[in-house]
């Protein structure tokens, strides 16, 4: 084999393999080497991720907590502009009307938040996206506190702790048993 067949058969196994990849890369910024998420596409990559994990419409929350973890790892940018991320781990109870009209229900909120600054320094916006359940309050569930856990990437800390920390939680454990009444992913600028 001569160089050129060598050179020739790199060439086609690197487009081979560029081609195959899973992940959709549409809604990716490149910036030098890493790819970075588009912050206007968080929500829609999210979703997809999710699909392409555990199919349409699942609301398994062990399965969901793995994509989630996985993608509080990836790299979100907005053109130009700085971006730094945080998660939040929420929990508690609400009548979902906001008059406290209804019946109380248990939530579970796992949100990734995004403080977007100008390439100045200067702070313009926060965005999260917010992955909400919502539970029936068993008798298991009524005895749970509110809680909420924080961890913000650029305080240092270490992220595998982190999700631990979470996991341990009495909350987190509950979530795991019981089946969701409602399910909802949505991205929001606060």
């Amino acid at each position: 084999m001569n160089f050129r067949m060598i050179v020739l058969l790199l060439v086609l196994m690197i487009v081979t393999l560029g081609c195959t990849n899973e992940k959709d890369d549409s809604k990716r910024l490149k910036t030098g080497v890493e790819k970075v998420i588009r912050l206007r596409d968080v929500e829609s990559y999210f979703k997809k991720s999710l699909e392409v994990e555990l199919g349409a419409g699942s609301s398994d929350i062990a399965k969901f907590w793995d994509v989630f973890k996985t993608f509080s790892k990836e790299e979100v940018g907005d053109d130009g502009r700085n971006v730094e991320s945080g998660l939040l781990y929420e929990c508690g109870f609400t009548d979902m009307t906001g008059f406290k009209l209804g019946k109380e229900r248990f939530f579970v909120n796992f949100v990734r938040q995004f403080s977007v600054y100008e390439d100045n320094g200067e702070y313009s916006h926060m965005e999260q996206l917010v992955s909400h359940f919502v539970f029936e309050p068993t008798d298991e569930i009524s005895e749970l506190e509110s809680d909420a856990l924080w961890f913000f990437f650029d305080e240092g800390g270490e992220l595998e702790e982190y999700f631990a920390e979470i996991e341990n939680q009495e909350s987190f454990k509950a979530a795991l048993k019981n089946k969701p009444i409602q399910f909802e992913i949505y991205q929001t600028e606060i």
